[in-house]
């Protein structure tokens, strides 16, 4: 299975986020043998809890709308699920989409079009 607590606290100074720390932390890791399970949960609690800070921060200031995921890194099938799991109205560019995050662009734009309805 995985791991993801979400519960690593993330600074943010005038909407900017400093990862360079949670970097050093992985480095470290890697350097000190830690096992690679260990070391890839410590990296998706970090992606885990950035988007959680994110999609709450932006919900403050647009209200409660759907949230549209895409990308690489949305792929990731564990990520998924947590972010299903932790909020609600969050929605996911099929994973052979979310390869380039032009495509999650576009199939954003052309659902605001009309053109065809997100789902989860």
């Amino acid at each position: 299975d995985g791991h993801i607590n979400g519960k690593i606290k993330i600074s943010e100074h005038n909407g900017l986020y400093n990862f360079s720390g949670f970097q050093n932390i992985a480095e470290k890791m890697f350097k000190e043998n830690h096992e690679t399970s260990q070391i890839c949960d410590f990296v998706l609690d970090v992606v885990f809890s950035f988007v959680l800070i994110s999609v709450s921060k932006i919900r403050k200031v647009y209200g409660d709308l759907p949230v549209l995921m895409s990308g690489g890194v949305m792929s990731n099938g564990l990520l998924r699920k947590q972010l299903t799991d932790a909020c609600t109205d969050i929605y996911f560019a099929d994973p052979h989409y979310s390869s380039d995050n032009a495509m999650g662009t576009a199939w954003l734009s052309a659902a605001e079009r009309g053109e065809f309805s997100a789902g989860k």
